[in-house]
């Protein structure tokens, strides 16, 4: 990626006072001075709940940064999966007791 930042700052100096203004409003800095702002890891479907808390404890501790967080959308899934089950049935408790107080 640095190769081919350089090479079109090369061929268009003009575009790198913009480009490092920029970066310096937007982004926080990084060590090869690339705009960073997102990773999106994609891990295949199947993959344990105790290898995805692995992988990201190793990315954390590489990454040696306070500001980064990392959000597992699997377990964010399957939490709120169980979750909506203990939801809808508060929901039909309420409901039958809500239908019972409405015959009187």
């Amino acid at each position: 990626m640095r190769t081919l930042i350089d090479s079109t700052f090369s061929h268009f100096p003009d575009l790198q006072e913009a480009r490092e203004r920029k970066i310096a409003e937007d982004y926080p800095p990084s060590t090869e001075d690339l705009p960073k702002s997102k990773l999106y890891v994609r891990v295949a479907e199947g993959v344990s709940r105790q290898a995805r808390n692995n992988f990201k404890n190793d990315l954390l501790n590489y990454i040696n940064d306070e500001q980064v967080y990392i959000f597992d959308s699997f377990s964010f899934s399957e939490d709120i999966k169980s979750r909506m089950i203990i939801l809808h049935v508060l929901n039909t408790i309420i409901s039958l007791i809500c239908y019972i107080l409405g015959l009187f």
